[in-house]
């Protein structure tokens, strides 16, 4: 056990004049006007300053970045295509059915490739099936030499292709589904550190309601809403109604109305 020394009266004395002064000095400077704080903005004030909720929201818009990008992978590619010249000079002994003997051809050819193509997912049911529609178009140099000579023909291509991997993982279809996942799982985290725990004694008896905030509905899909219920003993839970979604300026007007009686 470490033993205490003594403090001498004279210097704690002085050491709490100090401290109380310099507390009393400080209040001018951050003196300002009288601000009233109702419940909804210390709550706001509250989540504002969380570094639990700010870190789900900063989590939630990355997520919905990276579910955007793998989203981007169901719009149309394009790709241009130039390889560098093919250049061929061999000889090479062939029959001559007129002769009747074998000749020595000689073969001197460079040939330039160009391509251009479009390709685009095929969906369905607003998700990929692994499989591509591609346009396509091909541009060919070809270039003979014989013996001081050349030649030069230009032939092109343009072709519609369609491919269906089978038996293979569809990789960009279960990218979309794990960010969307993830994006929800962050969403219901947020939600559920959003939610507040009392220790009154007749706080299973109250009547409660919750705003939701409106950046976190997705109009036209699916919204889930997770009510996390601190039980401080029993059988806990929601017991009794009415449970049910209603718009806001109703909610209040019918708080008002209760306020009244």
């Amino acid at each position: 056990m470490e033993a205490t020394r003594p403090v001498r009266p004279c210097c704690c004395a002085a050491y709490l004049m100090f401290v109380i002064m310099a507390v009393f000095s400080a209040v001018p400077a951050f003196a300002g006007p009288v601000r009233e704080l109702t419940l909804d903005t210390a709550v706001a004030i509250a989540m504002r300053n969380s570094y639990s909720i700010r870190k789900l929201e900063l989590e939630i818009q990355s997520r919905l970045s990276w579910l955007k990008a793998q989203r981007a992978g169901m719009k149309s590619k394009v790709y241009a295509d130039l390889v560098s010249p093919n250049i061929r000079n061999v000889s090479d002994y062939k029959w001559n059915s007129s002769t009747f003997r074998d000749e020595l051809v000689r073969q001197n050819t460079m040939l330039w490739q160009g391509g251009l193509s479009v390709d685009q997912p095929v969906i369905l049911f607003d998700y990929p099936t692994n499989g591509y529609v591609s346009l396509n178009y091909m541009l060919n140099r070809y270039q003979q030499f014989d013996e001081g000579y050349s030649s030069t023909d230009y032939y092109n291509r343009l072709f519609l292709k369609y491919e269906q991997p089978l038996f293979v993982p569809n990789r960009l279809k279960n990218d979309i589904m794990e960010a969307e996942l993830n994006l929800e799982e962050s969403r219901l985290r947020a939600i559920s550190e959003r939610g507040t725990k009392t220790d009154a004694g007749d706080s299973y008896a109250r009547q409660r309601a919750y705003f939701l905030n409106p950046s976190l509905i997705r109009p036209g899909k699916i919204n889930v809403i997770a009510v996390r219920v601190w039980d401080r003993g029993g059988g806990g839970g929601i017991y009794a109604g009415p449970v049910g979604l209603v718009v806001r300026e109703e909610y209040l007007r019918y708080e008002q109305s209760r306020a009244k009686r």
